[in-house]
């Protein structure tokens, strides 16, 4: 008899942030080094094509959400 199993997934989006800079390699600078307070960009985001997968394989962590 089959069921219905939940799998856990993971996939990636692309958007723009803004950063305040004199030139690109310090804004790259300033976002390495400021990248967990900066927010998620908020306007539209695109698909990474290819980037849809399992998050894991392992059948005890997805016991986790069944």
């Amino acid at each position: 008899m089959s069921r219905t199993i939940k799998l856990p997934v993971t996939w990636s989006v692309c958007g723009i942030v803004e950063i305040e800079a004199s030139s690109i390699e310090e804004a790259v600078e300033r976002f390495q080094a400021e990248i967990d307070h900066i927010p998620l960009p908020a306007g539209e985001a695109t698909y990474v094509d290819g980037s849809f997968e399992l998050s894991s394989s392992d059948p005890d962590f997805i016991k986790c959400y069944n």
